[in-house]
């Protein structure tokens, strides 16, 4: 699978170690290195002693631990494209149930877990948002500050008592002033 093909960017973690992910195949389980991860799957190599004989297509388990984890979470994977090169296998894997893994997951790992189609850029100043929101029929607005933007989203952090009113809100609009960075995005 191609990148205009996927539905979710993939980007590589961006702290070594914040996750590590093993492969199961055919029983055994195989350390892998993440090269990137989205919400739809992920491209890792396995580059250890002899490697599994994965082929496209084949079902797989993904096995994902790391600090904020208490126990590796195990994901239903889809081999989807396969590259071996001597001992190495890199491959493409998209997730079977990645609203579940969602759930599965702490809320500080999601970040990595990407469900937008687009790139996202971060500014380099992180900038004030006004949040516009509507619960229970009362009209309210807090401040968060933009972690990143993208053409179809923004990811802001805001205090958990406010968060807590976001996630039970019907309708969320957020303003800001766009941000200066050095990455362009396309309309």
């Amino acid at each position: 699978m191609n990148s205009e093909s996927r539905r979710y960017y993939r980007a590589a973690p961006e702290v070594p170690g914040e996750i590590e992910v093993s492969v199961q195949h055919e029983g055994k389980w195989f350390p892998a290195e993440v090269l990137d991860v989205s919400v739809g799957g992920v491209r890792c190599r396995i580059d250890s002693g002899e490697p599994p004989a994965i082929k496209e297509k084949d079902h797989v388990y993904i096995g994902i631990s790391g600090a904020q984890l208490n126990k590796r979470v195990e994901e239903p994977a889809r081999v989807e494209h396969l590259e071996k090169e001597g001992n190495k296998i890199t491959f493409g894997a998209e997730f079977l149930d990645w609203m579940g893994l969602l759930e599965r997951i702490p809320v500080g790992l999601t970040r990595l877990f990407n469900r937008r189609s687009s790139e996202r850029i971060e500014p380099y100043d992180k900038r004030d948002v006004q949040i516009y929101f509507e619960l229970e029929g009362v009209a309210s607005v807090v401040t968060g500050t933009m972690r990143d933007l993208s053409l179809d989203g923004v990811s802001f952090t805001v205090t958990p008592k406010d968060g807590s009113h976001l996630l039970r809100a019907k309708l969320v609009l957020v303003s800001f002033q766009v941000p200066t960075t050095d990455r362009f995005l396309g309309f």
